[in-house]
């Protein structure tokens, strides 16, 4: 729960290896862009960037493509 609506959430895909772990990407999601709904959505397919960008100390997105990609359906639940 938050009621920050002004932030976002990092998305980070890792390889699980033997002995390290690689990180495949990540991705900023304003949490402004997250619709709200008890319904599951059809998902949204995002491109995984390798670097945050950050200013005055907070993230506020990501860049430099790789070439990975991954389906999120992301959404508030509404209260019952």
């Amino acid at each position: 729960e938050t009621m920050r609506l002004d932030t976002g959430l990092i998305i980070e895909v890792w390889n699980k290896g033997m002995l390290w772990d690689k990180l495949l990407g990540l991705h900023w999601l304003p949490l402004r862009k997250i619709q709200h709904s008890n319904e599951e959505g059809s998902g949204k397919w995002l491109t995984l960037d390798s670097e945050l960008v950050i200013n005055n100390g907070e993230v506020v997105g990501t860049h430099i493509p790789t070439e990975h990609r991954i389906l999120i359906d992301a959404r508030f639940e509404l209260p019952y």
